[in-house]
C-alpha cells in the first residue's frame, strides 16, 4: 500500500469505526518504525463496561511485516469472536483470551496493573490498565515477527 492509501485507511477507520471481527477500530497510523492501532472492545453483556486497547505497537519491523502483523489478536471467525466477547467479563478472562492467542504465560494483577508477556520468538506483550469510571483503558505493546496474513486479507476485504 502506498502512503496515500494508508492515510485513506487511517481516515476511514477514524471516520467510520469499521467493525473488525467484533472489534471497533478507532484509528491506526503507520509510522517509520511502528504501527499504532486504537481498538475498542465492547462487552455486549454489560453496556456500561468497555475496554479500550490503545497503542498496539509493532516495533522494529518492516512495513511488509507490519501489514502482516496482528494475526494473533484478530484471528478468530466473526461469529465466534462475538460469542467470545460476550463471555469476556473479567480481567482474568481477558488475560485468558490473550494467553490463547499469544501463548502468554505470566500473569500479574495488582490493583489496576496488568502485566503479561509472551515467550515465543522473544515476542513481548505488555499491558496495563487504569480503571476509569465503568471502563478500563489497556495499553498493549507488541514486539513480534509473526502475527500476519489476516491483517492484509482484512485490508483487501475492506477495499472490496
Amino acid at each position: 500500500m502506498t502512503p496515500e492509501e494508508l492515510e485513506k485507511w487511517k481516515y476511514n477507520y477514524q471516520q467510520n469505526g469499521y467493525v473488525l471481527r467484533g472489534y471497533f477500530i478507532d484509528k491506526f497510523s503507520v509510522l517509520e518504525h511502528q504501527l499504532e492501532l486504537y481498538i475498542r472492545v465492547f462487552f455486549f453483556g454489560n453496556p456500561n463496561s468497555e475496554f479500550h486497547f490503545k497503542n498496539v505497537i509493532l516495533e522494529r519491523m518492516t512495513l511488509e511485516n507490519k501489514i502482516t502483523a496482528l494475526d494473533s489478536i484478530l484471528k478468530i471467525q466473526s461469529k465466534q469472536d462475538e460469542k467470545l466477547i460476550r463471555e469476556i467479563t473479567t480481567l482474568k478472562n481477558l488475560r485468558n483470551r490473550f494467553a490463547h492467542a499469544m501463548h502468554v504465560i505470566p500473569w500479574n494483577y495488582n490493583k489496576s496493573i496488568i502485566t503479561f508477556s509472551a515467550t515465543r520468538d522473544k515476542n513481548q506483550l505488555i499491558g496495563y490498565s487504569k480503571k476509569e469510571f465503568d471502563s478500563f483503558i489497556v495499553r498493549i505493546e507488541i514486539t513480534a515477527n509473526h502475527l500476519a496474513e489476516s491483517w492484509r486479507a482484512l485490508l483487501k476485504e475492506k477495499e472490496g
